[in-house]
């Protein structure tokens, strides 16, 4: 656990840790509750049931209406045993309690859960569900410690049943957990609480959407469209030209200079309308491939190409063309086909969680169980970029991974990754460093999202309300 690697490398004292993450615990709840608010503390046997205490200790002292349950267990971390006897001394009452039901919750405003940390690992007994269940039937404000109790702090799972919080106070540093999966619905709110803890290059970075900045220099009035580079998207399929157009459409809409977009001559008949602005050469073959992309500044491929044979022959066209190149939905199946070549331009790879389990022959549920061993996985055997797409996006890129917590679930759609695409292939062509690129390119997909869900809700919405709402964010940002 990261605390006891703290403890280990950094000299920090576990109970010493305790009273100053109770100090810290307490100046955050008490800006959002008022006392008149009747607060029920449930605490654990372990470290952050100690929380718990401490955090009880000192709203009491203040004249807070504060009640804490704690549950009985036949052994108490060293830690929470102390400060029981430091309560006990001071005469501050707790309830030793071994089971919980909904008379202790009645007629309560606010619930802290400090049940269980990190620590958990294994399936809870049936009573510790009934608590939980119980808990979340409440409907009082529920605050948790660290971590939503009954969450896996590392892959994001929950034990069966889980405390469903409406905001977690996290303990030094982000967990993984919270950023995956179940982590996402149960954790609420997540605000950091600051122990001091250094950063020892280990860990993993955590950005939140709206953190992410869309960085794009003011434009000059001596330019021209090759000032905003030509971006070329490849792909399509008689069934699916749907995907390659989202694509084309959201690189042009992201401020591309030229857009064009080609497809196997025996699939132009089903273009499907497009922006006027955007060019449609098609190639019956490999030589007039190359052709086409001879000119062009960045190459996004795959997206609706199918699976066809000739999808990998156009793939090795663009691969040793070595322009910068995004592959993506079938394009990928075609890359676990070949071999690389060798490279001097960014190549980036933008599975989803099933594309990731083609391209490295693993099932994805042994991915999930483990999900940046696998992405690093990916990263290490190709030696390029990947970007998994889902709810939280993950990056590894030049052997550092990076968690991206954007959007919401109006993203959950058929097209938006063909969308994230083409917004990719547009920053990419005007930023040198990668990691800008991306992080460009989550800003306005995320707040796009979130204009969708402000105007006319998640429910119901396509990628083209993700397009439309490009242009309005680029001009709020």
């Amino acid at each position: 656990a990261m605390e006891a690697h703290v403890f280990e490398t950094q000299n920090k004292d576990a109970f010493v840790l305790m009273h100053e993450v109770g100090q810290l615990l307490f100046e955050a709840v008490t800006e959002t509750i008022s006392k008149n608010d009747r607060i029920v503390i449930v605490s654990g046997f372990g470290n952050n049931g100690g929380d718990g205490l401490a955090l009880h200790e000192l709203l009491i002292k203040h004249q807070y209406q504060s009640r804490l349950y704690l549950l009985a267990s036949p052994i108490y971390s060293h830690e929470n045993q102390s400060m029981q006897v430091i309560l006990e001394k001071q005469g501050i009452a707790f309830e030793l309690v071994s089971h919980v039901d909904d008379n202790h919750f009645k007629n309560v405003d606010v619930i802290i859960d400090a049940i269980f940390g990190i620590g958990l690992n294994r399936d809870l007994d049936t009573s510790t569900q009934q608590l939980f269940e119980t808990l979340n039937r409440s409907h009082a404000k529920v605050i948790s410690i660290d971590i939503a109790s009954g969450l896996n702090a590392n892959t994001g799972f929950k034990y069966s049943v889980c405390v469903k919080a409406d905001v977690t106070y996290v303990v030094g540093a982000f967990k993984l957990g919270q950023f995956l999966f179940d982590g996402l619905d149960v954790s609420g709110q997540l605000q950091l609480l600051d122990v001091g803890f250094k950063d020892d290059g280990k860990g993993y970075m955590f950005i939140k959407g709206d953190q992410l900045t869309y960085t794009r220099k003011p434009r000059l009035k001596n330019v021209h469209k090759y000032h905003f580079k030509h971006v070329l998207v490849v792909g399509g399929s008689p069934s699916m030209m749907g995907a390659v157009a989202l694509s084309a459409t959201a690189a042009l809409y992201g401020g591309a200079g030229l857009v064009s977009l080609a497809t196997p001559a025996q699939n132009y008949p089903y273009l499907r309308s497009l922006p006027y602005e955007i060019m449609t050469p098609y190639y019956e073959g490999e030589f007039e491939l190359k052709a086409i992309v001879a000119n062009k500044d960045v190459v996004a491929f795959g997206m609706g190409r199918s699976r066809d044979a000739r999808g990998l022959d156009e793939l090795r066209v663009l691969l040793e063309s070595d322009k910068p190149l995004i592959v993506d939905g079938d394009g990928l199946f075609h890359l676990a086909q070949t071999t690389l070549p060798s490279r001097t331009q960014p190549l980036i790879l933008t599975p989803h969680l099933k594309e990731l389990s083609d391209l490295l022959k693993v099932d994805v549920g042994t991915i999930k169980q483990d999900i940046i061993k696998y992405v690093q996985v990916a990263h290490d055997r190709y030696q390029v970029t990947i970007i998994l797409k889902g709810p939280t996006h993950i990056v590894a890129h030049q052997n550092e991974i990076t968690l991206y917590q954007v959007g919401n679930s109006a993203l959950a759609t058929a097209g938006t990754g063909d969308v994230f695409a083409g917004l990719l292939a547009c920053q990419l062509a005007y930023h040198s460093d990668v990691l800008q690129a991306i992080a460009s390119s989550l800003a306005l997909y995320h707040q796009s999202a979130l204009l969708i869900k402000e105007s006319h809700g998640e429910h119901g919405a396509i990628a083209s309300d993700v397009l439309a709402a490009i242009r309005q964010v680029m001009v709020s940002m």
